[in-house]
């Protein structure tokens, strides 16, 4: 009986591993070609004309992304790292699940701080904008975000069509 449940334990961590690592890769795939600066110069044009910035608002949100960035990019590199590690953590046939879910904490904490950072970044740049910009940013992210969740659903699909 109990190396059965060893067995099914096994199984489970190497399912979990290859649901997880499918996943990165088809991230990986999807963004092959994704230029995320390019990304947020073109996003950022279409923010800017919409809620009519002036030229000091472009400045001073410009600035402030900048800092955003740079607080972000390392955070993003730890979670990468963390998470990669997790991963060949539970293919090792000796791995643990406290181990595995202090490490899982270390990665959720990671995750918290880039919460944090983001509603930061949102409020700094709302503090440059007028009641009525605000308005009009609210609408434009609302649309954005619809248009990102129905691009997300729709590779979705197709990932699971080609399977």
């Amino acid at each position: 009986m109990f190396k059965a449940c060893l067995s099914r334990q096994k199984l489970l961590a190497t399912a979990l591993v290859f649901v997880l690592a499918l996943t990165s890769a088809t991230a990986a795939l999807a963004n092959e070609h994704y230029d995320h600066k390019d990304a947020h110069d073109k996003i950022s044009k279409e923010f800017m004309a919409e809620i009519k910035a002036t030229p000091e608002q472009r400045q001073q949100i410009e600035t402030q992304h900048k800092e955003f960035d740079a607080q972000l990019q390392p955070l993003h590199e730890q979670l990468k790292s963390k998470k990669k590690a997790l991963m060949e953590y539970l293919a090792t046939p000796d791995s643990e699940k406290a181990q595995a879910l202090e490490m899982q904490g270390e990665i959720d904490a990671l995750m918290a701080q880039k919460s944090k950072l983001y509603i930061d970044h949102f409020y700094a740049k709302q503090s440059f904008l007028t009641p009525e910009q605000q308005k009009t940013a609210q609408t434009f992210m609302q649309k954005k975000m619809d248009e990102w969740g129905k691009k997300k659903k729709e590779m979705k699909e197709e990932m699971h069509d080609d399977m």
